[in-house]
């Protein structure tokens, strides 16, 4: 073969692959390090890179890359060679510095190949994850003024071959040097060209590779047919997995990269195939798992149901029990309310100061009675009523709201702030204003008294298609973070020396979460003790189901 077939051959290799290469120049790294002031073993360099770090982007910054080939400017993005040409560090991260210092010094200290994995950037900032070899060119030993770098993209498993070479040796040695097998093929299968990694997957040896046709790899016939049909379409074929025979019969799976060219007149294949066996295994083990997995699922998920069913049909039995003792306990309550005041009328002039506050107390606990049993009656009927949900604008409804709290504002000096252009919200229009009379009645309940500016504030706090995010916040006497859980629990009071003298049943909250849940939103709470609470309400805008 002439010296001109050889770089035509290099040539066509080195621009028409679509795997990375780069010619690259560290004859200034040589003479800078010869300069350094440390003793030439590698220890003393070590020491001096590990001391001086900044000295290794430095480094890097000489390395210049003198040429490279299409597949570079497509791996990292680039608009054309231009923008890669020059100096190294231009596309060589943090994340490199490591590895290229190793790089130099194993050349520096007579390597004359170098393979690591590393991470890069394209010119864009998506992450490569990549394995680089690098070689010294033969003859450049001494300068460094010619290195081959070749770098296979793992992140997708694009992998392919690139090769560079000035001269027959060179060119074989850069062949050969890649862990991926490469061949180039006439339509008829002929093996033009071959790598050894080539040899090593199909399990072929020097010679009997010289009577093999690539056909005879191929388990199903009609797939070399496909690709050869594809390839004149495309002229090419990128990550496709195929079945192939090795020499000795065992059957594997190889990823194939094929790009269709033409060589001294002539239509050939260059392939790049990678063993694809243990990923392909793994996927079947993957494939098996999830078939198990869903399986599994598909159980729970009936196990699952019929335990959902099991407790609705009790919770409804639950509610029914608790609305109908409820209601059943109003009865005697209110008889026994009446009788008292008829008791107490007739007697009335024989009345003492003690017998007095005897009856007035019972007066106060029965109304008290009849409140808790009112508000035990209003969390039976959340969700077991169905009633007519619409649209209300939330000014509307605080508004309203705020009818029997205005008095209460005023006497204690308290300021409500109400954000402008609320929304409105689908929901129960007697269950919303229940939310926000507990809601503002709690706020103005746990106020502190001595603080100067008393505050409340309604608005919202994001809002987007689907749901508003409601606040109702104050600067009143706070909760402390371990008691958040226990807050919209039903009979729930928190212990707190601060708040034995406020009455309450412990249903208005354990009231606003169950309204708020029913209408397929959430309730939460945030709050610094002496600083305030904030109440968040999560509530749809409109009916999913329409």
């Amino acid at each position: 073969m002439s010296a001109n077939d050889l770089e035509a051959q290099y040539r066509l290799l080195f621009e028409g692959s679509p795997i990375c290469q780069f010619i690259e120049d560290y004859s200034e790294i040589k003479k800078y390090l010869d300069k350094l002031p440390v003793k030439k073993t590698r220890k003393e360099f070590e020491k001096y890179f590990q001391e001086n770090p900044e000295e290794i982007e430095h480094v890097i910054k000489m390395a210049k890359i003198i040429d490279l080939n299409r597949g570079a400017v497509d791996l990292f993005e680039a608009p054309s060679k231009n923008e890669l040409k020059g100096s190294l560090g231009a596309i060589t991260g943090e994340a490199t510095y490591d590895v290229f210092k190793d790089e130099i010094l194993a050349f520096y200290f007579g390597k004359k190949v170098f393979q690591a994995e590393a991470i890069n950037y394209t010119l864009s900032g998506k992450e490569l994850q990549i394995l680089f070899r690098a070689a010294i060119v033969p003859g450049f030993e001494n300068s460094l003024k010619r290195i081959i770098v070749s770098i296979i993209d793992l992140t997708d498993l694009k992998t392919t071959k690139k090769a560079l070479k000035s001269s027959e040796e060179r060119y074989q040695a850069l062949f050969n040097s890649v862990p991926i097998g490469i061949g180039i093929a006439t339509y008829d299968g002929r093996l033009l060209e071959y790598n050894k990694s080539m040899l090593d997957i199909m399990g072929l040896d020097a010679n009997s590779v010289k009577t093999v046709n690539v056909k005879e790899f191929y388990i199903n016939p009609t797939d070399r047919e496909n690709i050869l049909d594809k390839l004149q379409k495309t002229g090419k074929i990128r990550n496709e997995e195929y079945m192939l025979k090795r020499n000795d019969g065992q059957i594997i799976p190889v990823l194939v990269n094929m790009d269709l060219f033409r060589l001294e007149d002539e239509d050939v294949v260059f392939s790049a195939f990678i063993n694809n066996t243990e990923i392909h295994n793994y996927r079947q083990e993957l494939e098996h798992r999830v078939r198990t997995r869903t399986l599994d699922l598909e159980q729970s998920n009936l196990e699952l149901k019929i335990i959902n069913e099991k407790l609705l049909q009790k919770s409804s039995e639950l509610e029914e029990f608790v609305y109908t003792i409820s209601h059943d306990l109003k009865s005697p309550l209110l008889s026994i309310a009446g009788f008292t005041y008829l008791i107490r009328t007739k007697i009335q002039e024989e009345l003492d100061e003690e017998l007095n506050e005897f009856f007035e107390r019972i007066r106060h606990n029965t109304t008290r009675m009849e409140k808790i049993i009112e508000e035990i009656l209003e969390y039976s009927r959340i969700g077991r009523i169905v009633e007519s949900k619409s649209y209300y604008p939330l000014i509307e409804i605080i508004e309203e709201v705020l009818k029997t709290f205005t008095p209460r504002l005023k006497a204690d000096n308290i300021k409500l702030d109400i954000q402008d252009n609320l929304p409105k919200v689908y929901a129960v229009r007697k269950q919303l204003l229940l939310v926000f009379q507990n809601l503002i009645d709690n706020a103005i309940k746990f106020m502190d008294p001595e603080k100067p500016e008393k505050e409340i504030r309604i608005g919202i706090e994001e809002e987007n298609e689907k749901y508003i995010t409601l606040f109702v916040a104050d600067n009143g006497i706070g909760i402390r973070e371990e008691d958040f859980s226990k807050l919209f629990r039903l009979f729930t009071r928190i212990s707190d020396p601060r708040t034995e003298h406020i009455t309450g049943s412990g249903i208005g909250l354990a009231n606003v979460k169950k309204i708020v849940e029913t209408c397929g939103g959430d309730v939460w709470v945030e709050s610094k003790l002496n600083e305030g609470s904030t109440f968040y309400l999560k509530l749809p805008k409109y009916d999913f189901e329409l």
